[in-house]
């Protein structure tokens, strides 16, 4: 669910693109194929996961319109129109949370 915002990124072979609408959709079509068969979908990674490197202790500052409109697009999308049944956090501070 997190945006490829690096080609280097660690984790990129697990996200949905760098496009956060077209992440969303994709998650949601996703989510419901996979709750349609009464299993639990699960949103990952709940929020701005896009490192491997530190992703535990790193903290990010990042503006609230810009947190809005990219990173929470999908997850908002997730849960709003596919309904997802879960959502894990992930391990970083954001914005001092």
């Amino acid at each position: 669910m997190n945006l490829a915002r690096n080609p280097e990124g660690g984790r990129n072979f697990e996200y949905l693109g760098e496009d956060p609408f077209l992440a969303g959709t994709i998650a949601f079509a996703e989510i419901k194929g996979i709750q349609r068969k009464n299993i639990i979908a699960m949103a990952k990674h709940f929020v701005a996961n896009e490192q491997e490197t530190h992703r535990t202790t790193i903290r990010k500052v990042i503006d609230d319109r810009v947190l809005r409109e990219l990173y929470l697009l999908p997850f908002e999308m997730s849960v709003k129109d596919g309904k997802v049944a879960s959502m894990m956090c992930s391990y970083n501070w954001v914005n001092g949370h």
